[in-house]
């Protein structure tokens, strides 16, 4: 147990390595029942280049189990808070506070990241953490920043109720990193649920992209099962996509299944994003062909579209979405440019019979609050029976399949929710 104490100002031109907490090492043996938290850190790795080794809590080493990293607080870090090959698995991250702030000294470029971790474990919980990128502090940046990159071979993870901001990508999965890194299993299992993902910084090149998905080169090297629920995801500034995937291999049919259900993307979208985006990259020749995509709203100020699609998918499962009636949508469109109305959506995909085109009433937008107004008319029993996939709400509030509504919120009867948008810690 580690607890109770400050790190700060660490972090020196004359180490390779830096960091925080180096909790474990290669050929350490096995480990576990590793419990830090209330430790306050500031100013970490900030003095040197940024790199692959600068990282605030170290996890190579291992197999390791019963990992806790609870209640701490990061204030400006640099290149890395939590990376590593970790075997074994139970890892809690929970109720963190971070901010990041790119190194002062030129070298292999000035970024910070949140989470990347890979390997053979499973069981990785990253709950009530707030991540705030931190841009505009640290030189405007504009290069590939994430939040949460859950990497190849990893299995067995939940994502939920974190805070998310200002990140060039919020959470990504990746299924490959090519064959000198683990290719024996999919990235597996991955529950992403109850998050706020907001960005408010228009420096990222691309543009902010909320949720996205890769694939890889064999069956077993690329992102299988994932679902997606009850996430508030948006952007005042110019965004690529809410969602996008792009799960496909090389070697055969692609195993799994994507469910995206029950969320709220709001934001300007460009004009050849998408609320939701499916794609397929040119080197999988095998493509994620089973998609369910059900009560969720899309709401676009940009010129972007609701869905687009650059492919069909063979099974695609659509209803009770609400989507931006100013919008269009793209299907099998491998160009990502020319878009189609809602009726010749529907007629395309053959889906979404149940779905409507609207604009909800949201309590505060502008704000980044998108609990349904009492008023609101559009979201409300918009929607069909989702309780096999998800029973509550982003607030944990029970869904109801008799009177299902469409986004991330469902509202008291009578009633619009006080915001409960937490901001940054830090």
């Amino acid at each position: 147990e580690i607890a109770h104490l400050s790190i700060t100002n660490y972090g020196s031109e004359a180490w390779r390595e830096c960091g925080a907490m180096k909790l474990f090492r290669r050929g350490s043996g096995p480990q576990s029942h590793v419990y830090v938290h209330d430790v306050e850190m500031s100013n970490i790795n900030r003095a040197t280049p940024s790199g692959s080794a600068r990282i605030v809590m170290n996890f190579w080493g291992g197999p390791r189990s019963h990992v806790a990293i609870i209640n701490n607080r990061v204030d400006e870090y640099a290149s890395w808070f939590c990376r590593g090959s970790p075997r074994g698995g139970n890892f809690r991250f929970q109720n963190n506070s971070l901010k990041m702030y790119g190194t002062l000294k030129a070298g292999s470029g000035q970024y910070a990241m949140g989470w990347k971790l890979w390997g053979l474990h499973n069981g990785v919980e990253i709950l009530d953490n707030v991540l705030d990128a931190n841009p505009r502090a640290w030189g405007n940046p504009n290069r590939y920043t994430y939040g949460i990159a859950i990497c190849q071979c990893a299995q067995d993870w939940v994502i939920r109720g974190n805070v998310l901001i200002d990140l060039n990508s919020a959470i990504s999965l990746q299924g490959d990193a090519g064959p000198r890194s683990c290719q024996s299993r999919t990235v597996n299992n991955i529950l992403i649920d109850r998050n706020v993902i907001r960005n408010t910084y228009g420096g990222w090149r691309g543009g902010a992209r909320g949720i996205g998905i890769s694939g890889g080169s064999l069956t077993t090297a690329t992102v299988e099962n994932v679902t997606i629920t009850n996430n508030f995801i948006s952007s005042t500034a110019e965004m690529s996509a809410g969602i996008a995937c792009r799960a496909g291999n090389s070697q055969g049919p692609q195993p799994g299944k994507v469910i995206i259900v029950g969320n709220t993307i709001c934001g300007p979208i460009k004009q050849a994003g998408a609320g939701i985006s499916i794609a397929a990259a040119r080197k999988h020749k095998h493509r994620q062909n089973n998609f369910v995509v059900k009560n969720n709203v899309i709401a676009n100020a940009g010129p972007g579209v609701n869905i687009s699609t650059n492919y069909a998918p063979s099974n695609w499962g659509a209803a009770g979405n609400v989507y931006d009636p100013r919008k269009g949508f793209r299907w099998n469109n491998p160009k990502h440019w020319e878009s189609v109305q809602f009726p010749a959506w529907k007629e395309a995909t053959g889906q979404d019979a149940d779905s409507k085109t609207g604009r909800p009433a949201f309590v505060d937008a502008a704000g980044g609050d998108f609990h349904l107004r009492a008023e609101d008319t559009v979201a409300r029993g918009a929607g069909v029976d989702i309780t096999k996939t998800t029973k509550t709400d982003f607030d944990g509030d029970p869904r109801s399949s008799a009177h299902p509504v469409a986004g991330a919120d469902v509202p008291e009867p009578g009633a619009a929710r006080p915001p409960k948008i937490s901001p940054a810690k830090n």
